[in-house]
């Protein structure tokens, strides 16, 4: 029945009126405060650009614009939260990196080359709140795109109180532009912690069975304590154990009824079991939480700096290591200094002197009569992949296995260069399937392979083990650890490198932290070991202007084998 009562009509008119006037003075107050933002920036600049001091104008200005800034976030944020978008007090009180900001201590009008520079970065909530304990990752680094130049914070120093400070070293002349990055909040990383320490087989694995025509899937893991559905848990005490006999590196596998243990042939990830697990581990705050994509940071002032010089295009390495040649005592990067930059999307160490213009012909001529070993994940494969595509182009290639997970080879007989990729073994991630005689653990293809002066081995294994515990990543390098120190006392001359891990695009299980934090456990394993020269491939993926990617672009990659090959050439 439709209510024709004028009184209640013009009652309705009336606060839509209202709700419309309601809606374009919010819409005004964020633009205007958005107008005046834009007019300070301005304003500072070219303050900044003639060199005079406006202390007095810039921090009064900058008190005005934050508190009429912060108000209307406020506004908006209490709204959502009323309105159940945000739905609690542990969402609202994580860092936002949209309230956080940072400025430059002690802004220089002109800097000198080598110089440092320190900013301080101060985390906020979404209620706009300074946050009072540390935690948060953050990733900060100093770049110029017109030159294609970018260098990481040497260090980040958490003040376990909100605030944080991070240094850079002024390695080029000209103008640069500090960038900071939230990765993670601190509200993230607790739940990373969480879900790592209590559900270490989180992630989920399958194995093929095969007998005859038959074939079945089941669950695999490092550990028993594998995710089940409900229709094979009357079945979680009838496991195959594939624990390797040398290594013990453990293996598990759900056993299928009527089919032996020795009926397993394929391996592979189990993606949509994986998902269905991810969602009983983290409660709907942290799926919200952890769904907040990273963000950058800004600065209420300008974060751009100057460098003064004669010459427009100087660079430096700015330390006395980075005029010597690289050897194997070179170490990865100094203690609280990135290392190296970037600068016309060439790669300069700050450890020693690196090649990275070397012609094809120098590093085929290099190369002549060795035999190369790139033991690891897909990372690695992207090496050997660069070096037979774009530098040993006469390479006969050969696949016998998943194109994935190989093993691939390599010959170029014209230079007598072998190549040879090998995945690390399980666990695998990759969703297609894999036949399990292709995986070998490296420490038992180490013991099999014979050495010398002409001998290559490149390492890498990190993306595979982000879903597994720290304790079993250690463990796997403290096993690679001994098969090389008996390797290299059979085989004195060898030269083995170790890849790093590297930046990649943020997913859940697969986070920044969690490679970070198998990195830091890398380099304290191998830390004693003198033979061994690690190739630091984080700090050159973290301000390339090519983003985050578990493959990095070529351009990355180049740099890579460029800095390599600076200890075989």
């Amino acid at each position: 029945m439709v209510d024709t009562n004028p009184h209640k009509t013009g009652l309705r008119r009336h606060l839509s009126l209202r709700r419309v006037v309601r809606g374009f003075y919010c819409v005004s107050i964020l633009m205007s405060a958005l107008l005046l933002i834009t007019v300070f920036q301005l304003y500072i600049g070219i303050y900044e650009v003639q060199g005079v001091n406006r202390h007095k104008h810039r921090n009064w200005l900058r008190s005005v614009l934050a508190d009429n800034f912060a108000s209307v976030q406020h506004h908006y944020t209490i709204k959502a939260a009323k309105n159940n978008k945000e739905p609690n007090a542990q969402l609202l009180q994580a860092t936002s990196a949209n309230f956080s900001s940072f400025r430059i201590i002690n802004k220089k009008h002109r800097y000198q080359l080598c110089d440092n520079l320190e900013i301080l970065i101060e985390a906020r909530d979404s209620l706009n709140q300074i946050k009072t304990r540390g935690g948060d990752f953050i990733f900060a680094w100093l770049e110029d795109e017109e030159r294609a130049a970018s260098v990481a914070a040497d260090v980040i120093t958490d003040h376990q109180n909100g605030n944080y400070t991070a240094r850079f070293t002024l390695p080029w002349s000209g103008a640069s532009k500090v960038s900071v990055l939230l990765i993670h909040a601190s509200e993230t990383i607790s739940t990373l912690k969480r879900v790592r320490e209590l559900y270490p087989a989180r992630f989920t694995y399958k194995g093929v069975y095969r007998h005859g025509t038959k074939e079945v899937i089941t669950p695999c893991h490092f550990s028993t304590d594998m995710y089940l559905l409900p229709n094979e848990t009357g079945h979680t005490n009838n496991f195959c154990d594939y624990t390797d006999s040398k290594t013990k590196f453990p293996w598990f596998c759900l056993k299928p009824k009527d089919f032996s243990c020795d009926d397993l042939h394929l391996h592979g990830a189990d993606l949509e079991r994986a998902n269905r697990h991810f969602k009983l581990l983290k409660s709907e705050n942290e799926r919200r939480i952890y769904k907040r994509k990273p963000g950058y940071i800004k600065s209420f002032t300008s974060a751009q700096i100057y460098v003064d010089s004669s010459n427009p295009e100087d660079i430096s390495r700015c330390t006395s290591l980075g005029s010597m040649s690289c050897s194997v005592t070179t170490p990865p990067k100094l203690p609280n200094m990135a290392a190296g930059f970037y600068y016309r999307n060439l790669w300069y160490s700050a450890t020693c002197k690196n090649h990275n213009k070397l012609r094809k012909p120098r590093i085929r001529s290099c190369l002549s009569n060795r035999n190369m070993y790139f033991l690891g994940d897909s990372t690695l494969r992207q090496w050997m992949i660069y070096l037979t595509d774009n530098i040993l182009n006469n390479t006969i290639k050969k696949s016998t296995g998943n194109k994935y997970i190989g093993p691939h080879f390599g010959v170029d007989k014209k230079h007598n260069i072998t190549l040879l990729y090998r995945f690390h073994g399980l666990p695998v991630r990759v969703p297609m399937l894999v036949n399990m005689t292709d995986l070998q653990y490296i420490p038992n293809i180490i013991d099999n392979m014979r050495g010398g002066p002409n001998v290559v081995v490149v390492l890498s294994l990190w993306a595979h083990f982000t879903s597994s515990t720290i304790d079993f990543y250690r463990h796997r390098w403290q096993a690679i650890k001994l098969s090389l120190l008996k390797f290299v006392t059979r085989y004195p001359r060898t030269k083995i490198f170790v890849k790093s891990a590297n930046t990649r695009e943020p997913k859940f299980d697969l986070s920044n932290w969690y490679a970070w934090e198998l990195d830091q456990v890398m380099r304290q394993e191998l830390s004693s070991l003198n033979f061994v020269t690690i190739i630091d491939t984080w700090d050159m993926t973290i301000g390339h202007h090519t983003g985050y990617n578990v493959h990095p672009a070529n351009g990355v990659v180049s740099q890579e084998i460029s800095m390599w090959l600076s200890f075989l050439c």
